[in-house]
């Protein structure tokens, strides 16, 4: 240090001695400095009021061909339809809207010919023991004809508790009747105020079985007396942005493999055009496939939604625009899936099988949890007598 660097500090501590509140009105003039705001760019703030999304601007695949309504006139506010092929025809089973007694816990039936044209007079089904019916699938097995759909718990009177119930379907030659329900409440991770619904059922060497989820794909077994038992479960490698997988169709054998075609719920609200910019949820769908034999692992999905021709037009309900597949024919040539809109309407969409299934990704497999090696053994109502 120099000779006048040393004569500086040497009168400074001197002059502070004397001075102490100078000495405190440096300290502060210094620390003012380094607390002296820094000039920066300003930071640019996200949207809070983004525009309304435009789903119009996915274009529908080239696999997807046209779309019909299925008008029920005796019932015209029918939604959230299920098929299968039985006696020569069509028997489509649908939820019931009643505007005059505000309700939508019924199930109906009507015959459909080979073009979906309603051929018959819609049946309120009557199912002893039945409460509140909702979102039934219809699937024949043997030629006999059951409907799963979900209700609530028997005896339990909270309304975030529904159980899957089945049923077997009759038909006179005039009148359909129903055995009495039979609910699934007992089996596996069961959690009693839960809402259980949109399992999948399939057939399976001539047995009933359901797909309990998707992600992991499990499967379930009837045992009698509403007990079931996990029958395989299986995780795939599967890539999908817009909300949980849930269960849509029965499952169809074709090209080797089972086919169904699930949907799924965004898991917020969006605003979009066609929800008129209110926050809404929005339901989509897709397929998957998987395979014959057991654990019946998903070998190949959607990447995305399929887009259809005004899917979501004028499709607003209180809070949600629903695309709700439950039904599937298949042809040599086609996919029919029969799915809901609004909850007010049921529709049926022509899918080009080859164009359907080529537009579908692999799904690696990635855990094999279980797979019980007894086979099934009975239908539902032979099981309940057991």
């Amino acid at each position: 240090m120099s000779q006048m660097k040393q004569l500086i500090l040497f009168f400074t501590s001197i002059f502070f001695i004397f001075f102490p509140e100078q000495e405190a009105f440096a300290s502060k003039q210094k620390k003012n400095e380094q607390n002296k705001p820094v000039n920066k760019a300003p930071i640019p703030q996200k949207n809070s009021n983004p525009p309304p999304i435009d789903l119009d601007q996915h274009k529908p695949q080239d696999f997807f061909l046209t779309t019909k309504e299925i008008k029920i006139p005796d019932f015209p506010e029918a939604f959230n339809a299920s098929i299968t092929k039985w006696q020569g025809n069509y028997l489509l089973c649908f939820r019931l809207r009643l505007p005059k007694e505000r309700t939508t816990h019924q199930i109906g039936l009507v015959w459909l010919d080979k073009e979906f044209n309603v051929i018959s007079k819609g049946q309120l089904i009557y199912i002893p023991n039945n409460w509140n019916g909702e979102d039934a699938r219809i699937i024949t097995i043997r030629d006999r004809v059951f409907i799963i759909y979900n209700d609530f718990l028997p005896g339990y009177e909270s309304f975030n508790c529904r159980r899957m119930c089945l049923t077997e379907i009759h038909f006179d030659g005039v009148n359909f009747s129903a055995d009495p329900m039979e609910c699934l409440s007992s089996y596996e991770g069961v959690i009693k105020d839960r809402v259980e619904k949109n399992w999948v059922p399939f057939e399976y060497e001539g047995n009933l079985l359901l797909a309990y989820s998707l992600a992991p794909h499990r499967i379930m077994r009837l045992l009698g007396q509403g007990k079931c038992e996990t029958y395989a479960s299986t995780k795939g490698s599967i890539q999908w942005d817009f909300g949980e997988l849930r269960g849509g169709t029965p499952a169809v054998i074709d090209d080797n493999c089972y086919i169904s075609f699930f949907h799924s719920r965004s898991r917020k609200t969006m605003k979009t055009i066609q929800s008129e910019g209110k926050k809404l949820y929005h339901f989509f769908m897709g397929a998957y496939t998987f395979s014959l034999k057991p654990p019946f692992e998903i070998t190949r999905v959607s990447p995305e939604p399929i887009w259809g021709r005004d899917f979501y037009k004028d499709n607003i309900c209180p809070d949600c625009l629903v695309v709700y597949p439950g039904g599937l024919i298949v042809d040599e040539q086609f996919y029919w899936v029969i799915y809901g809109r609004k909850d007010s309407q049921i529709w049926v969409a022509q899918l080009d099988k080859k164009g359907l299934l080529n537009s579908l990704v692999p799904v690696i497999t990635t855990t094999h949890i279980v797979t019980h090696s007894r086979e099934p053994e009975a239908l539902p109502n032979e099981l309940s007598k057991q």
